[in-house]
């Protein structure tokens, strides 16, 4: 989690795999991707999961087809997690702006806040 937090604070993206057991039926594993995005909190619900609130990259999303938007992770399904590579014109990270619909009094409302972007 760490990394989740140093992002969160740095406002720089992620890479991660994930496996989403949503979809897990007996028996069998639910399905496993990379996924790529700004992380801007990470918020423990009143039932003790661990989350991570994500405004998914393009280059994650449109391999699903979705659009890119809020999604929303437990971290404890996501393994590798990295910070992810600055674009190749310039060497260094940029930072990401916060994106639409940003609301950070949200969390507090549905658990407890452990990492907010700024």
């Amino acid at each position: 989690m760490s990394v989740l937090k140093w992002a969160i604070e740095n406002k720089q993206a992620v890479s991660f795999s994930y496996t989403d057991v949503s979809v897990e039926e007996e028996g069998r594993v639910g399905k496993r991707g990379r996924r790529v995005g700004n992380p801007h909190a990470i918020w423990r619900d009143h039932g003790g999961t661990v989350y991570l609130h994500l405004w998914a990259d393009p280059r994650s999303s449109s391999a699903s087809g979705r659009l890119p938007g809020w999604r929303t992770y437990i971290v404890g399904r996501m393994t590798n997690v990295a910070p992810e590579e600055s674009p190749l014109r310039s060497r260094r990270p940029q930072k990401f702006a916060n994106a639409p619909g940003w609301n950070p009094a949200w969390y507090s409302r549905e658990g407890t806040p452990i990492a907010i972007t700024p």
